[in-house]
């Protein structure tokens, strides 16, 4: 996929001893019994009875397992296997924001999809259930902070899985689409401290699709030029009136993507400026502490050219 260019210079979407005391102490009386009953420490590690659930390892130790331990074992694969729960439901789209939620803390994302990918090629045609899954997994990436890797991995699965679909072969580019029309909304957005958390989670989330997102249409797979001058143009954004939480932003979004930006700098995209930006803050006075320590640590990768032999 090649970048186009619309005369105004911005990327095209399209396409973590005490002590001891001196002095003696008194003896003390003690009454011991024989009859006294038998204690048992707080934390004694008492053994599994037989009707408790055994991990199939203990059983494959020493012996065969009996009937009883083999219904254990099918217990406790179960229990394991139920930590990955769907709604009872055959709604694409609530299966869809199901599994959004839940990966924002834990899960595969393929594990995920793929009764969603199924129930979509099973039959479903209806444009709305595309939008209002591209709406979905768009909004979630907005209102969550470290969710744009796993939102970038959807997007790359469903692109993946759904490119013979009828319908949703086209998932990538209207979700592309999307991101395109909050980033052009960006000099509002970094005005705005209502909005800003959002245009960050936009620009990490750009970021971690340029990383996975590849146009194979020429028969080499080949890094989304757009996206690469849309994160130069974001970078350029951030730094124009720079503060801490901007500084931040730019820093880890550079500090993610710089490999990728160096050993594709045949793409679209000038890093020039950004650089100029960053050495010029350096020792700017208006800068926290943590500021200048982001800005130390780009300048530093960028001494050594990201790490990209020249």
């Amino acid at each position: 996929m090649t970048s186009k260019y619309d005369g105004s210079g911005e990327p095209d979407f399209q396409n973590g001893l005490n002590g001891q005391s001196s002095t003696a102490s008194p003896k003390k009386a003690y009454t011991l019994s024989a009859d006294a009953p038998v204690f048992v420490p707080k934390f004694t590690m008492v053994q599994p009875s037989f009707h408790q659930p055994v991990p199939f390892e203990a059983c494959m130790n020493d012996h065969e397992p009996t009937q009883r331990e083999l219904e254990d074992m099918e217990k406790f694969a179960a229990r394991h296997l139920s930590e990955i729960s769907f709604p009872q439901t055959d709604d694409p789209v609530e299966l869809f924001r199901s599994a959004v939620v839940t990966l924002t803390t834990k899960g595969n994302v393929e594990e995920y999809m793929r009764p969603i990918i199924g129930r979509l090629k099973n039959g479903v045609s209806d444009k709305a259930i595309l939008n209002q899954m591209i709406d979905i997994l768009f909004d979630h990436n907005l209102a969550e902070t470290n969710f744009s890797y796993t939102g970038a991995q959807i997007c790359k699965c469903l692109a993946s899985e759904l490119k013979s679909h009828s319908t949703f072969s086209n998932f990538r580019t209207l979700f592309l689409n999307k991101c395109k029309s909050a980033y052009d909304n960006r000099d509002a957005w970094v005005a705005d401290p209502a909005m800003f958390n959002q245009l960050s989670n936009l620009a990490m989330l750009i970021g971690q699709l340029f990383l996975v997102l590849e146009d194979d249409s020429n028969g080499e797979p080949q890094k989304l030029g757009f996206l690469r001058e849309a994160i130069s143009c974001m970078l350029e954004t951030l730094m124009a009136e720079p503060n801490d939480e901007r500084i931040k932003t730019a820093a880890q979004l550079l500090k993610l993507t710089g490999f990728e930006i160096t050993k594709n700098s045949h793409l679209p995209g000038d890093f020039t400026e950004v650089y100029n930006i960053f050495r010029s803050l350096e020792k700017h006075p208006s800068l926290n502490r943590t500021s200048h320590c982001l800005i130390n640590s780009v300048l530093s990768r960028l001494e050594y050219n990201w790490g990209v032999s020249s």
